[in-house]
């Protein structure tokens, strides 16, 4: 179910882009990427804009102030539940990150569910390796997955001092929904990051996933593979979320038969997707490219006795999604975030209800609404 929310972005565009999307909206103003005709070869440039790249790095985590205790961003087996896909999971650390900064608190990160996160991803930046022996015992958990967010979000809107909030020096808390929303209302949230409200929302992701976390070993070895099956200059890239097995079957024929307008003397196709059915398609309907899919189980990672394997893929599949010469994307968080992460507009298409469309990374949350898990408050 998609929740309807608040635009986050802040646009300036002028000229309008012909065109609507689902339940009849208007598609946003211009985007920033050249409009292909259908009907020609494709030829992208190998010169991709890197301006969220060009930008100057920012320091995420406040560096000068005094830290009082923990908070924990949790998706571990020593807790219950679920911790959703991977679009939920950076929602959550987004959050959790945004609460430690405003209860001046350190920030750190507990993941083995479905195993540990830093069989695939290490620190960047800022050190958020959980380390048990370091941290008081002393603790609270927190399940605020879906709308169990709700209380916690009013209190970051109400207290100006959000550390009177938690009780123990420790507070682990297991979140999907983004706050930024929550955040910006804040009357001094300059004094706590004023990046939240002097960046865009793709910019937000973009700058706090570079900040935190860079490829594991393991994803590293397993991309390099991937780059070694590649025969062209060019990489054109689809994300084609199916959903979970037993879900009706979806047809991706808008994007095969796009992609299939490619030069194919300058291009490979990667095809990322949550169901081989899906891949299958992908490689049958583009007979005669060189078509990669990274080796491994697909699904849920969320769910099952495989999902340490699923992780392991997806992982590479995002890694992947987010060096492409050009990227095809469909309604799903987990190909927004790799939007988000590639950092630029640049050959940016979005898969609507009958086409494929030219698309900006910073009108994504209009396009496919309620994806990165914000609703407004009741």
């Amino acid at each position: 179910m998609y929740i309807q929310r608040e635009s986050l972005f802040m646009s300036t565009h002028e000229n309008l882009h012909q065109g609507y999307i689902k339940n009849g909206k208007k598609l946003p103003d211009v985007v920033d990427v050249p409009i292909l005709p259908l009907n020609d070869k494709r030829d992208v440039v190998k010169e991709r804009s890197r301006t969220a790249e060009d930008r100057a790095v920012q320091e995420f985590f406040p560096e000068d102030r005094t830290l009082s205790g923990y908070i924990v961003y949790d998706c571990s087996t020593q807790h219950s539940g679920l911790c959703g896909g991977w679009s939920d999971r950076m929602s959550g650390i987004l959050s959790t990150f945004g609460i430690a900064i405003i209860s001046r608190r350190h920030f750190k990160i507990n993941h083995d569910k479905p195993c540990a996160f830093d069989n695939f991803l290490e620190p960047n930046r800022y050190n958020w390796t959980f380390d048990k022996s370091e941290i008081p015992t002393n603790s609270d958990y927190m399940y605020l997955i879906d709308n169990n967010s709700k209380n916690l979000r009013v209190l970051s809107l109400k207290t100006k001092h959000l550390e009177n909030a938690f009780k123990t020096n420790v507070t682990f808390i297991r979140m999907n929904w983004d706050m930024t929303l929550d955040f910006r209302k804040r009357p001094d949230i300059a004094e706590d990051f004023p990046w939240v409200t002097k960046l865009q929302y793709a910019d937000i992701y973009y700058g706090l996933y570079h900040y935190l976390f860079k490829p594991g070993k393991t994803v590293l070895h397993e991309f390099a593979n991937l780059q070694k099956r590649r025969k062209h200059e060019l990489l054109a890239c689809a994300h084609a979320r199916a959903g979970d097995p037993g879900s009706k079957r979806r047809d991706f024929s808008y994007i095969w038969k796009f992609l299939s307008k490619l030069d194919r003397s300058k291009y490979d196709i990667f095809i990322a997707s949550d169901q081989q059915y899906v891949r299958d398609a992908g490689i049958d309907s583009l007979e005669g490219y060189d078509v990669i899919t990274t080796p491994g189980v697909l699904g849920n990672m969320d769910i099952g006795s495989v999902g340490c394997d699923v992780l392991m893929t997806g992982m590479v599949d995002f890694n992947t999604l987010t060096t492409c010469d050009l990227l095809v994307i469909t309604d799903s968080g987990f190909s927004i975030l790799s939007a988000y992460v590639r950092g630029t507009s640049d050959n940016l298409y979005c898969m609507g209800d009958n086409d494929v469309f030219p698309c900006s990374r910073n009108t994504l949350e209009d396009i496919y609404p309620g994806n990165m898990l914000a609703p407004r408050l009741q």
